[in-house]
This record gives structure tokens, sequence and C-alpha cells, in this order.
């Protein structure tokens, strides 16, 4: 019997996190993205429009999957410390390493801190 090294369960583990994730964020996307069409089809057979500027659902899907790369700093209270716009930028501004470890829940707190998706808040 061949056993699998912890690392390389650990990475298949993290690689199946993000899978379910990501298919969770689009279909969160889709959800928001309908919901706001048939707003605006609602709007339109009231005949009242709203005067802001509309987005293509492409547009909108977009938007939406680079809102999900946000990620919150928590300290050990629990209060919010700072967002970030993704794990690359918060990981290379404080030197530490392994902030989707917490967020995918394999591991508790990285460098002295809490981290979660903003859309998970």
């Amino acid at each position: 019997m061949n056993r699998v090294p912890p690392s390389v369960q650990k990475t298949i583990e993290m690689r199946a996190l993000a899978r379910e994730r990501k298919e969770r964020v689009n279909r969160r996307a889709s959800e928001i993205v309908e919901r706001r069409e048939n707003e605006r089809r609602e709007q339109s057979i009231n005949g009242t429009p709203k005067p802001q500027d509309y987005m293509t659902k492409e547009e909108e899907v977009s938007r939406f999957r680079r809102m999900s790369r946000v990620i919150v700093q928590i300290d050990l209270d629990g209060k919010p410390v700072r967002e970030w716009e993704n794990t690359s930028r918060a990981e290379n501004e404080l030197g530490i390493q392994g902030i989707k470890a917490v967020l995918f829940g394999l591991k508790e707190q990285i460098g002295g801190y809490v981290w979660k998706w903003k859309l998970d808040i």
C-alpha cells in the first residue's frame, strides 16, 4: 500500500477546499447578478428606472469575484484590524506565510491573527 505523505495530503485538502470555495463564490455571484437583473426588469416594467450606471452581467460577475478575494485580518479578541485586497498582499506586507491555511480551516491562526474571507463574515 502506498501511503500519502502528510505534506501531500495537506496540499490535496487545500486544493479541494479551494475548489469548493470557488464553486460557492460562483453560485453566489450568479445569485446576486440574477437578483439585480430581476430588479432592473421590475424597474423598467414599473417605469421607474434608477439613474445609476448598470454593469453588464460579465462586469458584475468579475467585480464579485474580485471582491471575493478580499480578506479580513482579525485580532485574537475578535476585532477586525484591517481588510486586505488578497492573501499575497497581506503576506508580503506582514512578512508571514500561510494565511490561506487559516482561511481554509487547516490552521487556527497565523502571525497572531485570525483570517477570514470578507464575504464569509
